[in-house]
């Protein structure tokens, strides 16, 4: 049977209800911690929270009970994990890691918390949703902003799919974190887009052209289309063909009907690909390969048919 899901809200209110109804002292965040645990089932919830109070010895129900049952790593070190690699500081991020794993923290509840600290702060930055004090003093002290937040949260959902098929959860935390740091590096796509726009209107009233700047030769330009696609055949048979620069077009001199047809069927893409690095137009025109007559060879003809040999010089001094 597929029981629904009890809300976390619930699942705490009733958990405060049976401690203030047993006289049980608690801490709320250890509550909503147990109910976290439950996975929506108000029985689980309870029989944890029974563990905890017999951990507890009888005393009051605290956060750090809560932790050393379930191995969950204290806030205060989530934290500071969020803060370094945020940061983009890897020395300070591995030595919290190696704290966390020296003190046996259990790995994917520690990739878990952090990834909730994550969500509560994209919760924030995109709709201003309530965030602790803690992780809010961290996004102002480190300037986070929306777009390298999510781009933390779907590195999360990947290495999460990840760490399924990990040798060693440890490396793999370790891995993930350090490439956490370095997305700091990365700069949002607006400001990119940004930049680009601002060169280009600088670039546009300077009004400005680099009259030594030298364009690329039109038929290297013809040669590497046909590299970039793969077609090492036609490239071949490029190479091989006599092609002639006449004003703004590339004339290629060939009788290959082959070699035309597929030239043809590319002439669109290869005369945009040339105008894209040549900043202007250039057509491809076809020519018929001018015919060299071997006179050497049609007199050596001749002397066969007359059943003669007659050397070709004496032929020519006639």
């Amino acid at each position: 049977i597929d029981f629904e899901r009890i809300p976390k809200s619930e699942i705490v209110n009733r958990l405060k209800y049976i401690c203030e109804t047993e006289k049980i002292q608690y801490d709320e965040g250890a509550l909503i911690k147990i109910a976290e645990e439950s996975q929506g089932s108000m029985r689980d919830a309870i029989s944890i929270l029974e563990s905890i109070w017999i951990f507890s010895g009888g005393e009051k129900i605290s956060e750090k009970d809560v932790d050393s049952v379930f191995g969950i790593a204290p806030s205060s070190s989530i934290n500071k994990l969020v803060k370094y690699t945020i940061l983009g500081d890897t020395k300070a991020t591995i030595e919290i890691i190696d704290d966390i794993i020296d003190k046996g923290y259990n790995i994917k509840r520690v990739i878990k918390s952090y990834a909730e600290a994550i969500k509560d702060i994209c919760m924030y930055l995109d709709f201003s949703a309530p965030l602790s004090d803690e992780l809010l003093q961290i996004v102002q002290q480190t300037g986070l902003n929306l777009e390298n937040a999510l781009l933390i949260a779907n590195s999360i959902l990947k290495f999460e799919n990840d760490l399924k098929f990990s040798l060693s959860e440890e490396i793999a935390m370790k891995m993930f974190l350090l490439k956490i740091c370095y997305l700091k590096k990365i700069k949002p796509l607006r400001e990119i887009i940004t930049q680009i726009n601002s060169t280009m209107k600088g670039e546009k009233r300077s009004g400005q052209k680099d009259e030594n700047k030298k364009l690329p030769n039109p038929i290297e330009l013809l040669f590497e289309y046909f590299e970039l696609s793969g077609r090492y055949i036609i490239l071949k048979e490029l190479k091989n063909s006599e092609i002639e620069i006449e004003q703004n077009a590339i004339v290629i001199k060939t009788d290959n009907v082959k070699l035309q047809s597929i030239i043809i069927e590319n002439q669109k893409g290869l005369e945009e690909f040339i105008k894209e690095r040549m900043g202007k137009n250039i057509s491809i025109k076809f020519a018929q390969k001018e015919k060299k007559i071997d006179v050497g060879k049609i007199l050596q003809g001749y002397a066969e048919e007359v059943n003669e040999e007659i050397k070709i010089e004496d032929l020519l001094s006639v």
